[in-house]
């Protein structure tokens, strides 16, 4: 295990003690505290793997959280004058779709990126049921659940550590999704958030269980999408070259040593 995500996992449990004493922050965190750390140990392997290292393996990866996000709130905004949790969650101002789809033209290109986007969707599984379990939510409890692992990924998460490794990567320009979670004001924001979180239903009641039941959902959704990206980095073949090199170079001794 790397120290980042040692690092990550021991920073998840820090904020778990935010938030009120069996609110629903705190509820929702430690609903979701085994499936975190085995997201973190997916990134890893998938840092490992190429995500912060090659640019079309990073692309895939955000195209389809791009594409659930942009559904997310297009959910949250046919329901905000109807449901009061759509509402609240909306009054944190937070918008990522259009931030996305900077990035998306500047990832793909400004005259292919949606034929793009919408073909790396629909070739996905994972992508698609995820799609599909947010097109069949009605009310505010459901998205909550959604609105928890897709936004509080960056405002509570690593957005803004992960941030200047995609500028390195990719350019600034395909970094407008973190405009918004970083800079001045970071702690603030993560308060916000919990706090907002803590007044969307009280403890114990149906809308609680309702919502922290999505929330767990919503994450299994997130990892299965990390394991299904199949793209291997640019520099994999290189890897493959120096194996076989050092394979071959031991054959040799091998040969020389059983004549010697």
């Amino acid at each position: 295990m790397s120290t980042e995500t040692i690092e990550q996992d021991v920073a998840f449990d820090k904020v778990i003690d935010k938030g009120e004493e069996d609110g629903l922050f705190r509820s929702s965190m430690k609903a979701i505290r085994r499936a975190h750390f085995q997201a973190n140990r997916l990134r890893a392997g998938l840092v490992l793997a190429g995500l912060l290292t090659d640019k079309l393996l990073y692309r895939d990866v955000i195209t389809l959280f791009y594409v659930v996000t942009r559904e997310l709130e297009k959910k949250l905004d046919k329901y905000k004058d109807s449901d009061e949790n759509c509402r609240k969650l909306l009054s944190m101002g937070y918008h990522f779709t259009e931030q996305y789809e900077q990035d998306m033209a500047a990832l793909y290109s400004p005259e292919s990126w949606k034929y793009e986007v919408e073909l790396a969707s629909k070739k996905n599984p994972a992508a698609e049921l995820y799609l599909d379990k947010i097109r069949t939510m009605t009310n505010g409890r459901q998205l909550a659940g959604a609105a928890f692992v897709l936004w509080g990924a960056l405002i509570i998460g690593g957005g803004a550590a992960v941030q200047p490794r995609v500028e390195k990567l990719c350019g600034k320009e395909a970094t407008h999704v973190f405009q918004n979670v970083i800079g001045p004001g970071r702690a603030q924001r993560r308060n916000n958030f919990i706090q907002l979180w803590d007044s969307l239903a009280d403890q114990g009641s149906d809308e609680f269980h309702d919502i922290i039941s999505e929330v767990q959902e919503c994450m299994k959704c997130n990892n299965d999408i990390f394991m299904s990206v199949q793209r291997n980095p640019w520099w994999f073949q290189y890897v493959g070259i120096a194996c076989a090199g050092l394979l071959a170079i031991g054959v040799c001794r091998m040969i020389k040593n059983a004549k010697d």
